[in-house]
């Protein structure tokens, strides 16, 4: 809701980016932006390439900025946390077309996403990113299935498991991120732990630990 202009019709927000971009005329832009609507899944998209974006629903409005972003055929889409305040009937639709979409043009996607079970599902290569370091970066199986980094073992620990849940055992990683102007140039993950000495003062080396696996390599956290 807060990417739509909310005083601009939906056709008129995809047809800018169509003229500026393509170089099209107005007419043929709006043909090519109710194409557009119909390609990612709106319903009657004559009519809703004139409505408000406040006349959409929020699975409609994603599905809007979607278009937008696909109307001059990238090569990669960046999807920041695309299924935020969507339910999750809607969160599994937006997905489907994502990749759905990401097959019919060939283009390469890169998911952010704090959502584990999106990642397990959506992705084929993960990096972990902490205090905006990588930490580790390896196939999504390799992830789940042997993580070499504590970080990452956080992650993955504090998923909520039916267990856990009934026993009111939900496991947390300690302490909090530093603020940005407090980093320490060695790992920020020990700082966070309450680590002392080299840790902090000196930046792991990022090595590859098995084929396609790399970690940042800390005595403490690997």
């Amino acid at each position: 809701m807060a990417a739509l202009n909310p005083v601009h019709r939906i056709g008129r927000q995809i047809v800018e980016a169509l003229m500026l971009h393509k170089d099209l005329d107005s007419r043929t832009a709006l043909a090519q932006a109710v194409e557009l609507l119909d390609a990612v899944g709106i319903p009657v998209p004559e009519r809703r390439v004139s409505e408000y974006p406040h006349q959409l629903s929020g699975g409609m409005r994603q599905r809007v900025m979607i278009a937008i972003a696909l109307c001059c055929e990238p090569d990669l889409l960046i999807a920041d946390e695309p299924t935020t305040a969507l339910d999750v009937t809607v969160q599994a639709q937006i997905l489907n077309l994502i990749e759905r979409m990401q097959k019919d043009l060939g283009m390469g996607v890169l998911l952010i996403t704090h959502d584990l079970g999106v990642i397990a599902e959506q992705c084929d290569e993960v990096v972990v990113m902490y205090a905006g370091r990588v930490v580790e970066r390896a196939p999504v199986e390799q992830i789940f299935a042997a993580p070499r980094h504590a970080y990452t073992k956080g992650l993955l620990a504090s998923i909520p498991r039916i267990d856990s849940v009934r026993k009111s055992e939900m496991l947390t990683i300690p302490g909090q991120v530093a603020a940005i102007q407090d980093f320490v140039p060695g790992c920020r993950f020990c700082q966070r732990m309450g680590r002392v000495g080299d840790v902090l003062q000196t930046r792991p080396t990022y090595e590859e630990v098995a084929p396609g696996h790399f970690i940042e390599r800390c005595p403490e956290c690997t």
